[in-house]
């Protein structure tokens, strides 16, 4: 007679079914692995919050305005409102009312009578290229007319700069030049060979016509 022993344990709840749990363990496994995957993938596509679409600047010309002050440009030869007006305040108002229409556009100012002179380099503040304009007078840069020199001057800044689709625009009465060390016809053929497109704006009319 040998004496068999039997040890009980305190917790004998019944285990699971390995057969009936192997299943749904192997699922939960699939899942998880599937979604490690997914994050995976995302994080290495590195995916971005994209705010709205900026629109981008329109895309302007820098525009070089030649304003004439010689002395001619204070005949009173325009009529507002019933009072006789100068040739430079005409001009003032028409320059002006270019620039505040021209958005995207980069303007210079160069004034000229007796010798050229830069009255605002190249500038977007419209407010402030009408500003200055507006505060022009006849005779600041002399009472000749050095158009060659302005002309030069100009398209001096616009090379040093290489401006995007330059252009330069003179306003003047239309006198001949009498001053500066450069000529206008010389003046306009290096601009020719620099592509630089000129447009003249006439202000006053002839004194020698008729009427």
């Amino acid at each position: 007679g040998s004496t068999r022993m039997l040890l009980v344990h305190p917790d004998l709840s019944p285990l699971p079914d390995e057969k009936k749990s192997a299943p749904a363990s192997s699922r939960r496994y699939l899942a998880l692995n599937g979604s490690a995957l997914l994050l995976l993938l995302l994080a290495l596509a590195q995916p971005q919050r994209i705010g709205a679409l900026i629109p981008e600047s329109p895309e302007g010309r820098e525009i070089v305005m030649l304003i004439d002050t010689s002395k001619t440009m204070s005949i009173d030869d325009f009529e507002l409102n019933g009072q006789r007006v100068d040739r430079l305040a005409v001009l003032k108002g028409v320059v002006s009312r270019f620039v505040d229409a021209r958005q995207g556009d980069r303007f210079g100012v160069i004034v000229f009578g007796s010798t050229a002179a830069t009255l605002v380099p190249p500038s977007f503040d419209r407010d402030l290229v009408s500003g200055m304009i507006r505060q022009v007078e006849v005779g600041i840069a002399g009472d000749s007319t050095a158009l060659g020199d302005a002309i030069g001057l100009a398209l001096k800044q616009l090379r040093e700069r290489q401006a995007l689709r330059p252009a330069l625009i003179l306003f003047s009465d239309n006198t001949d030049s009498n001053a500066g060390d450069l000529t206008p016809s010389e003046a306009v053929e290096l601009a020719r060979r620099m592509g630089v497109a000129i447009y003249t704006v006439q202000i006053g009319s002839d004194l020698f016509a008729e009427g």
